[in-house]
């Protein structure tokens, strides 16, 4: 989404490094601001020294992730993300998803031509014809394109549940 490759988290990583050596566990909600603000730059490294921070945690304390933010459902309902590419990988990417039980389905769109991501939603509805849709612009489109979006999904506007982020 923001360009930031693996090797730009392990390099923002890296310069974070002695800042972050010796910060306490048991204080991880100070050590984790500490490094938000050392990574703030860099959202996936962030996201890789929490993980590893309450991995850390959790395991010292001998307790799950899942047991100690509250363990109150032991399961959970989301979506699956049909990648961007063409109409045939949306369809196979859907049936795959609707297959393994996912009922709704997040849908990247803009940055192609209106008929291609048409066509994808189309594809995919074809293969999944249970599932409702999320689409996801990453704010690409203008409000004039998101509008238009809308408007030519036809019958199948019925079946989007959220329209995320289609502008800036």
């Amino acid at each position: 989404v923001n360009g930031e490759t693996r090797e730009d988290a392990e390099q923002a990583l890296e310069r974070a490094r002695p800042a972050l050596l010796g910060l306490e566990l048991e204080r991880w909600r100070a050590s984790a601001k500490t490094a938000g603000a050392l990574l703030e730059a860099s959202p996936s490294a962030l996201c890789a020294f929490e993980t590893a921070l309450l991995d850390a945690l959790t395991r010292k304390l001998g307790i799950s992730l899942f047991a100690f933010f509250g363990g109150a459902e032991p399961e959970l309902v989301t979506d699956i993300t049909l990648t961007t590419g063409d109409a045939e990988q949306a369809r196979d990417q859907a049936a795959s998803a609707a297959a393994r039980g996912f009922s709704t389905l997040k849908v990247k769109v803009g940055g192609a031509p209106l008929a291609h991501d048409l066509e994808r939603l189309r594809r995919a509805a074809e293969a999944a014809p249970n599932a409702q849709f999320l689409l996801d612009a990453n704010a690409s489109l203008s409000s004039l394109e998101a509008i238009r979006m809308l408007r030519a999904l036809g019958e199948l506007r019925d079946r989007v549940v959220l329209f995320e982020q289609p502008t800036a």
